[in-house]
C-alpha cells in the first residue's frame, strides 16, 4: 500500500517552509543585540551567544524571553519565521543554534539495534489506517507496540493534519540506559480509523515526536494468506515497503486491543483482528535479516515531573473559583450516588444528634496493621513538643475537652480485644497554627498517611458535593438592605460516626512522657477525613428538611445560604432579621449545632441576638486558614466589601523589597490570592497571564523569571496598595428602596484582548427619577496557549458572557427575578473591558 499524495504535500510544504526566509527586518543597523546590547547584529549573528554551550543558550533564551525559532524579542506577536532547525534531520519548532546536542553513548533515534546475528526476520505489528484532522486526512501504516506506554506521531504528519495541542516536554527511555528528550513535544488528540474506512472514527492520543524513524514495512498478503491457511479469509489490504508515521501503545488500548484471532503452527505468524482492522504478524519462516528491530518505549514524564503534575493540579483547583457560576452542570459519577446511599441508609437522629457511618469504598474496609506507622509518627512529635512545652500543653488540654465533650474516649480493653485488626486503623496525630488566630492551633489527623501502600483516605469515598455554591450564597447576602451572619462551632464534630466505624478513627498521644502512649478512639467526624465535608453538609441539610414545615425561611436559609459552616443572610428589615436569626439559631440547634460570633450591619439585630463583643469586619474565605496575599472582607461598620493585602513573611521581599522571584514565588502569590466575585479582575488577571507566559517560555519551577518577566512582576505587584483603597457596596440597591427590583435590568458586557478575555454585570435600577447602578460579578480567563485571532476571543467571551448572565439569573432568590432571561430586561454589550 502507498501513502497517499498527502505525503508529498507535507515533503512539498516542508521544503516551502525551510526555503522561508526568517523575522524580516528593514535594516539590521536599526536594531542592537538583546544579548550583548552591541549595535549591527541580531541574537543569532551574536558571537557571544554562538560561543557558549547550548545549554546556556536555552537559559539565555528563557531568561531573555526570546523566540526559539529566531532568537529575537518580538513579544506576543506571533513568529513570521518559518525557518526548522534540520540539524541531523531534526524539523524541531526551534533555532539550529539551540538543537540539543547528542549525549555520549545514547541512542537518539527510535529504535536500538541488538545484535546483527544472521536470523529469522519478523513481521511487525503494522495495521494500515487513516488519520483525521481538522480538514485533511493522511494515510499511513501504524506500528502497534505493546511494551510502549505513551503513542507516537511523527510531527511532519502532525503538522500536516494541523494537529494542535500543549507543548509538554518529555523523555522516551529504551534499555540499557538509552533515552530521548523531546523539548518541543506536543500532546495532540486525531481521529483514527482503519484504512479507507469512513465510519466509526475512534479517537487518538498521542505525542509528536521529531523524526519517528520507524523500521520500514512491507506486506503481500495474498502471498501469506495462500501460504498459511489458518489465514484463509481474512480481509487485509497489502502494503509495500513504507515507513510507519505513528507508533500506537498501550494508551490507546481501546484501539489495539484483541477482539479475534488466527494462530497457526509454532514458528508461523498470527492474525488478530482489533478495532481499526486485521494484521498479520510474527515470524516469517525461511528469511533471513542481519538487524534485529526492539520496539520498546516508555514515557518518562510522569515519574520525572511528577512534582510539577501536582503543583499543576493545585493552580487547577486554585483557579476553579474563576468558574464558579459558568461551568457546565455535572453529573454525579457511581462513586458519587454509591456514597449518597450509604449516606441515606446509615444516618439517623440520636437525641439532639445525628450519628453517620464513613463512606467506605469497597463496604467493611480491610486494613493492614498501622499502629507501627502511627507510633513513629508519634515519635516525630514527641520531638516537635519537646521544644515547645506550651504545645504540648494546649494539645492535652483540647485532648481532655474532647474525652469531656464525648467527641473521643480513652478504648477500652474490650474494644482492643474484640475489634478484628483489618477493622482498625491508627489515625497520626499533629497541629496546625490558625495564622488568622495567633496562639491557637487545632488538631488534625493525617488521614493520608499510608502503610504497606495503604492510607485511610484511599478506603473512603469523598462524596458528592454538596456545599452550597458561594457565587450564589454571597448573590444573596448582597439583596437586601440588612446584613447578618454568623458560624457554627466545631461543626464536624457535632456529628457522631456509627460504632462500627469509630475503630478506624484510633490515635496515639502520650499524657506521661515516661509510660507508653495512651489510644484514643474519635466517635465524632474528624478533621482530615476526605468525606467529613460531605457528611457535615448532609447532616446539617437532613435537619433542616425536617423543620421545613415549622420554619420554612430558616430551613431554606439553612440549605442555600451556609457555606460550609458559614451563614451569610439578608432581608429588608431588622424585624426580620433578628426573627430569622432565631429561627436559625434554633433550628440548628436541634441537631447539636451551636451558630455563634453573629455579625450585622445594624447594631438593633447584634442586641437581640445577644451579641456584646461583635467584631467590624469578616473575611468571605471562610474555609481557608492560610495566610494570604489578597482577601475579601465585609466591613460592618461601611457595609462594604474591602480588600486586605496584607503580606505574607515569606512573600513581602518579591512585593515590597524588589526581590527577583522565581516561577514557585509568582505561583505562590497568585494563589494566595482570594476574589471569589472577580471584583479585582482588571488588576489580578495580569498575574495570571504572567504564570501563563513563564509556562509557555519553559521556565522551571525554581528558576528566577528573566528581566522582561521581572519588568511585568514589578508592575504588577506595585499596584497592590492601590486595592486597599477599593470598595464594594454590600447591597445592590444602594440607598433605593426593595421597589426598585420591579424595575430593574441586567447589564452584560463582554470584551477580548491578546492575552485575555472576560465580562462584567451590572444591575441598572430605576425609582422616580433616581437611577442606580451596581456593579454584580466579573469573569476573566486568559486567552489559551492555542492561537485564536481577536474575533474567535470575542466570541469566547460572549459565551462567557451569556453563561455569566445565566448563573446571575439562576442565583438570585429575589421575587419576580427572571429564571430565564428576558430581552426587555437584560442586554449584553461589546465594550473595552481591558484599557
Amino acid at each position: 500500500m502507498k501513502d497517499d499524495c498527502e505525503e508529498s504535500d507535507v515533503k512539498s510544504n516542508m521544503s516551502k517552509k525551510i526555503q522561508s526566509p526568517s523575522v524580516q527586518i528593514s535594516s539590521r543597523k536599526d536594531f542592537s543585540c538583546s544579548i550583548c546590547d552591541e549595535p549591527g547584529h541580531l541574537g543569532r549573528d551574536c558571537r557571544e551567544f554562538r560561543n557558549t554551550s547550548v545549554e546556556r543558550r536555552w537559559m539565555i533564551v528563557k531568561h531573555m524571553g526570546l523566540c526559539t525559532l529566531c532568537i529575537f524579542n518580538h513579544d506576543k506577536w506571533p513568529c513570521r519565521s518559518k525557518v526548522r532547525c534540520e540539524v541531523d534531520g531534526c524539523n524541531g519548532l526551534h533555532h539550529s543554534l539551540l538543537h540539543p546536542p547528542m549525549t555520549e553513548g545514547a541512542n537518539m533515534e527510535a529504535c536500538c539495534n541488538s545484535h546483527t546475528l544472521p536470523s529469522k526476520t519478523a513481521l511487525f505489528r503494522v495495521i494500515p489506517v487513516t488519520l483525521y484532522g481538522e480538514n485533511k486526512r493522511y494515510n499511513t501504516l501504524a506500528l502497534v507496540d505493546e511494551g510502549s506506554s505513551t503513542s507516537l506521531i511523527d510531527n511532519d504528519i502532525a503538522e500536516f493534519l494541523q494537529l494542535n495541542g500543549p507543548r509538554e516536554p518529555f523523555e522516551m527511555r529504551w534499555t540499557n540506559g538509552v533515552s530521548r528528550t523531546g523539548t518541543h513535544s506536543r500532546n495532540v488528540e486525531m481521529k483514527i480509523t482503519g484504512f479507507d474506512q469512513r465510519k466509526d472514527c475512534e479517537l487518538c492520543v498521542a505525542r509528536t515526536v521529531s523524526k519517528l524513524d520507524l523500521p520500514a514495512q512491507q506486506l503481500d498478503a495474498d502471498k501469506l494468506i495462500e501460504e498459511f491457511r489458518h489465514l484463509d479469509g481474512i480481509e487485509i489490504p497489502s502494503y509495500k515497503l513504507n515507513t510507519p508515521k505513528l507508533l500506537i501503545g498501550i494508551d490507546n488500548m481501546h484501539l489495539i486491543a484483541p477482539v479475534a484471532s488466527r494462530i497457526g503452527e509454532k514458528g508461523q505468524p498470527v492474525a488478530v483482528k482489533c478495532k481499526l482492522g486485521w494484521t498479520i504478524y510474527g515470524p516469517r519462516p525461511n528469511i533471513l535479516s542481519d538487524v534485529h528491530f526492539l520496539g520498546h518505549h516508555r514515557c518518562a514524564c510522569e515519574e520525572c515531573s511528577k512534582a510539577d503534575q501536582d503543583l499543576n493540579q493545585m493552580l487547577r483547583e486554585n483557579f476553579q473559583l474563576e468558574a464558579v457560576g459558568v461551568s457546565p452542570v455535572r453529573l454525579e459519577s457511581k462513586d458519587e450516588c454509591k456514597a449518597r446511599e450509604i449516606l441515606e441508609k446509615t444516618t439517623k437522629r440520636i437525641s439532639d444528634r445525628f450519628e453517620t457511618g464513613l463512606l467506605w469504598k469497597d463496604g467493611a474496609p480491610k486494613f493492614p496493621s498501622s499502629y507501627a506507622m502511627a507510633y513513629k509518627r508519634m515519635k516525630n512529635l514527641e520531638s516537635r513538643l519537646d521544644r515547645n512545652p506550651r504545645i504540648r500543653e494546649e494539645l492535652q488540654k483540647q485532648i481532655d475537652e474532647y474525652v469531656s465533650k464525648g467527641y473521643a474516649h480513652k478504648i477500652t480493653e474490650r474494644e482492643m480485644s474484640e475489634t478484628p485488626p483489618e477493622r482498625c486503623w491508627y489515625l497520626p496525630l499533629n497541629y496546625v497554627v490558625k495564622s488568622k488566630k495567633p496562639g491557637k492551633i487545632r488538631m488534625v489527623w493525617d488521614a493520608a498517611a499510608k502503610t504497606k501502600g495503604v492510607s485511610f483516605n484511599d478506603s473512603l469515598l469523598k462524596g458528592p458535593d454538596l456545599v452550597a455554591s458561594l457565587s450564589g450564597v454571597i448573590n444573596g447576602f448582597r439583596e437586601r438592605k440588612v446584613a447578618f451572619g454568623g458560624d457554627i462551632r466545631e461543626m464536624f464534630h457535632q456529628i457522631l460516626v456509627r460504632q462500627e466505624d469509630r475503630q478506624a478513627q484510633r490515635f496515639l498521644f502520650k499524657s506521661d512522657v515516661n509510660c507508653e502512649p495512651d489510644t484514643y478512639v474519635m466517635d465524632v467526624v474528624i478533621f482530615g477525613a476526605s468525606c467529613s465535608p460531605c457528611l457535615a453538609q448532609f447532616v446539617k441539610n437532613l435537619n433542616a428538611q425536617e423543620h421545613l414545615q415549622e420554619y420554612p425561611a430558616a430551613a431554606d436559609a439553612i440549605i442555600r445560604k451556609h457555606y460550609v459552616d458559614d451563614y451569610f443572610d439578608s432581608v429588608d428589615t431588622e424585624d426580620e432579621a433578628i426573627v430569622r436569626a432565631k429561627q436559625v439559631r434554633r433550628v440548628h440547634a436541634d441537631a447539636g449545632f451551636e451558630i455563634r460570633n453573629w455579625m450585622s450591619n445594624s447594631p438593633i439585630v447584634l442586641e437581640e441576638l445577644g451579641e456584646v463583643d461583635s467584631k467590624t469586619a469578616k473575611s468571605l474565605d471562610v474555609i481557608s486558614d492560610t495566610e494570604r496575599v489578597l482577601g475579601v472582607m465585609w466591613r460592618t461598620d461601611i457595609d462594604s466589601f474591602v480588600f486586605s493585602t496584607e503580606f505574607r513573611d515569606d512573600l513581602r521581599p518579591y512585593i515590597q523589597e524588589g526581590a527577583w522571584p522565581t516561577k514557585r514565588i509568582a505561583l505562590r502569590c497568585i494563589m494566595s490570592m482570594f476574589d471569589p466575585k472577580q471584583f479585582l479582575a482588571p488588576v489580578l488577571i495580569h498575574g495570571r497571564i504572567l504564570m501563563q507566559d513563564l509556562w509557555r517560555n519553559g521556565i522551571g519551577w525554581d528558576e528566577k523569571i528573566g528581566p522582561t518577566h521581572y519588568d511585568r512582576w514589578l508592575r504588577w505587584t506595585e499596584l497592590f496598595p492601590l486595592i486597599n483603597n477599593i470598595s464594594i457596596p454590600r447591597c445592590y440597591l444602594g440607598r433605593l428602596s426593595s421597589t426598585a427590583y420591579g424595575a430593574m435590568q441586567l447589564h452584560v458586557f463582554t470584551d477580548a484582548v491578546e492575552d485575555a478575555y472576560g465580562c462584567v454585570a451590572y444591575f441598572r435600577f430605576a425609582e422616580e427619577e433616581n437611577v442606580h447602578c451596581a456593579f454584580v460579578e466579573a469573569k476573566a480567563k486568559v486567552a489559551p496557549l492555542q492561537y485564536l485571532s481577536i474575533p474567535r476571543k470575542e466570541l469566547e467571551a460572549a459565551v462567557l458572557g451569556a453563561r455569566l448572565l445565566k448563573a446571575i439569573c439562576e442565583n438570585h432568590s429575589v421575587a419576580g427575578f427572571p429564571k430565564v432571561p428576558h430581552h426587555d430586561s437584560i442586554l449584553m454589550t461589546v465594550t473595552l473591558l481591558f484599557p
